[in-house]
């Protein structure tokens, strides 16, 4: 986090009045406010014909399918540009899976049945508690809190603590499928839902916790037949703006979408917002940027001062940079888990990795770049018990710092590299 200085100060003769806000950068080509981003056919790439849920992180789509009736159902994985790269079978069993997902931040939560499950990026360390809803069908986590929201066709939303126990409920005029939470939505109504409505089967509204008001947003018309599935609201497909994720269920193939949903305001502040300031004196404020929960890229936001002087408005550009920053663990696991150093180190493109396993287990080896994105899959397989070698190619990559993450259900390692061409 950072703090930056800056004064207003009060020349003339009369009170000088301001209120500041954040605004896109006025120079950025951008689309507007629900234009669709991306979006691609989950059904095509999977077969499956019953595609319920989905959530973006670490550079992933996962997306819920339920076409396999009473046997195992699988969360499907998929990359940046829409192609399918691995899936995982589903904690439950139940006639249609996991609905809607929701995502806090390090698990994956889903809905199957009487029963609420979360799960680790890699399937493991499962969790459930007991829904009051069968099935919960819209589902949305708040990440600061850990409490949960669900909501099931025409029962209420419930509010749930993360032990499970209900604070509260609230009746609505919906038919939902979809919940999401958004933080610093600018209206104060964080629970994002995607309903059917009749006039609409791909209505966005939200709700405001605090108040019981429901607001609708936006009413997404695509093509014939589309009905909505779950969804999220997430700053990780695009930093600066955030974007609502939905699936779009068509008997043609269910289809996953991306809409920009509004500039994203939360890793910038002003302190004052607003004041008076008397003749010949002058008001001192803070402009705070915080990166914790940024990715890599770049920020461009306008920070727009309205006041009652000559112009009425002054508008000041500001651009950030952000490289996300790695911690990389070098010391070997004390369980016996080992990840080996990367060699040779600089690479011209080609590089091995070595690893170890006490016991037999599922291993994804991913290769990140230094702003965090993910640019390749080494090794995504189940590996016996031992030490193993892995040959890898990075031609396509250009010079720079790179690292390896491997993950299993029981531990995640990091190591770094560099590659020189």
């Amino acid at each position: 986090q950072a703090v930056y200085q800056f004064i207003i100060s009060n020349t003339g003769n009369g009170e000088l009045t301001f209120a500041m806000t954040f605004e896109p950068h006025h120079e950025e080509e951008r689309d507007e406010e629900w234009d669709q981003l991306f979006g691609f056919n989950a059904t095509a790439a999977t077969e499956d014909h019953r595609i319920l849920g989905v959530l973006f992180a670490e550079d992933r789509f996962f997306v819920s399918g339920g076409d396999n009736g009473e046997a195992v159902n699988r969360v499907y994985e998929f990359d940046r540009a829409g192609r399918l790269v691995d899936q995982l079978d589903q904690p439950c069993r139940g006639l249609w899976g996991m609905h809607d997902l929701a995502w806090d931040g390090e698990r994956i939560y889903g809905g199957c049945g009487a029963w609420i499950y979360s799960m680790n990026l890699e399937g493991g360390e499962v969790d459930s508690i007991r829904s009051p809803l069968i099935p919960p069908r819209g589902l949305a986590v708040d990440p600061e809190t850990g409490d949960l929201w669900l909501v099931n066709s025409d029962d209420p939303i419930y509010h749930l603590d993360s032990d499970g126990d209900v604070l509260g409920t609230a009746p609505h005029q919906l038919r939902p499928y979809g919940l999401a939470w958004r933080a610093d939505d600018p209206d104060g109504c964080p629970l994002y839902i995607f309903s059917a409505d009749g006039e609409s089967n791909l209505a966005v509204s939200k709700f405001n916790p605090q108040t019981g008001d429901f607001r609708f947003v936006v009413s997404l018309e695509l093509e014939p037949d589309d009905i909505a599935g779950g969804c999220e609201v997430t700053t990780s497909w695009n930093g600066s703006h955030w974007v609502f994720v939905g699936v779009i269920q068509n008997p043609a193939g269910d289809r996953v979408a991306l809409f920009d949903a509004g500039l994203n305001r939360s890793w910038i502040s002003v302190d004052p917002e607003s004041g008076v300031i008397q003749p010949d004196n002058r008001q001192e404020c803070d402009l705070t940027i915080s990166t914790a929960e940024l990715i890599g890229g770049e920020y461009a936001i306008d920070l727009v001062i309205a006041h009652n002087a000559a112009g009425g408005e002054l508008r000041l550009p500001i651009t950030m940079v952000y490289q996300r920053q790695w911690a990389v663990v070098v010391e070997d696991n004390p369980a016996g888990y080992q990840l080996g150093k990367v060699y040779p180190n600089p690479s011209n493109g080609a590089g091995v990795i070595t690893f170890h396993l006490p016991q037999p287990g599922r291993v994804n080896l991913v290769l990140y770049n230094q702003t965090g994105r993910r640019v390749a899959d080494i090794a995504q397989d189940h590996y016996e018990a031992g030490s193993h070698r892995l040959t890898f190619s990075a031609d396509e990559l250009p010079s720079g710092i790179y690292f390896i993450r491997m993950t299993t259900n029981r531990m995640v390692r990091t190591r770094k590299f560099v590659m020189l061409k």
